[in-house]
């Protein structure tokens, strides 16, 4: 909105609006982290693609006349001062995390239950068209979480999912939402709107299917770090890491979620 009201387009602003949730520096690497290197490479290209292209056909097709939502808009200043390297720190491991602690650990739990309660080979057989209809009318009226549903689609593959299924929900999931929808329209217009739902799923269906055909075309093995076992062979480092990555989780839930609850639940005195 502030974006829109500063001036740009609806083809920049529509690119913004879908390449930015789907896919970030965070989702990335935990892409990298718990799925493969095709995957990792392919859901921010397909990100990229997908917003351009939006971009692309919101300015071919005029959208922006009668438009008439702009003008300056006052925004926030909030730039951390001082040394980069300590800024930057002091952003990954505050703010950032923060923001993400939550969604992070639904989607790891929510991955962990899958490993855990759904039968291997749950979804083979099952037929990938309906499969990739259903993520469609789940993933583009409700937000889901780019960096939480990482886990959470990879014990799906690891279950017997197809992985352009998987994929799919990764791109859909985070790119709109109902509540979105509804309060862009007023800024884009119900024409920009249906122009970027329709990309947004034309493209990531395009892109599903052809990440199955990599897979079955090269014969690749769905071999997913995620299915690789915690145990004692693993360096010090590792175990480490995921005690430093439990407490910062923790921390960022406390911070953003229970904390500021507590403070509003306290009592006043009259």
């Amino acid at each position: 909105v502030t974006l829109k009201k500063s001036g740009a387009s609806n083809g920049a602003t529509s690119s913004f609006l879908i390449a930015t949730p789907e896919s970030g520096i965070d989702s990335i690497l935990v892409t990298k982290a718990m799925m493969d290197p095709l995957m990792t490479i392919v859901r921010p290209l397909a990100a990229f693609i997908t917003a351009f292209s939006a971009g692309v056909l919101q300015l071919f097709l005029k959208t922006d006349i009668g438009n008439k939502e702009s003008g300056p808009i006052e925004a926030s200043n909030s730039e951390e001062r001082g040394h980069f390297l300590t800024a930057s720190l002091g952003y990954s491991f505050g703010k950032l995390i923060n923001d993400l602690a939550l969604w992070l650990t639904i989607g790891l739990f929510l991955g962990a239950l899958i490993q855990v309660l759904v039968p291997d080979g749950f979804f083979n057989g099952t037929n990938p068209h309906i499969g990739r209809l259903g993520v469609l009318l789940v993933g583009i009226p409700f937000y889901i979480c780019a960096t939480a549903s990482t886990p959470i689609a990879a014990s799906l593959v690891l279950k017997g999912m197809d992985p352009g299924t998987a994929l799919l929900l990764l791109l859909v999931g985070p790119a709109t939402n109902i509540s979105n929808i509804v309060v862009l329209q007023k800024y884009l217009g119900k024409t920009a709107i249906l122009i970027n739902l329709l990309t947004i799923a034309l493209l990531s269906l395009g892109f599903s299917y052809g990440v199955d055909f990599l897979y079955a075309h090269y014969d690749l093995e769905v071999n997913f770090k995620l299915a690789q076992a915690h145990g004692p062979h693993h360096p010090w480092w590792v175990h480490l890491c995921s005690i430093v990555l439990g407490a910062l989780l923790l921390k960022g839930i406390w911070v953003e979620n229970i904390a500021p609850s507590l403070k509003k639940r306290k009592p006043r005195c009259h």
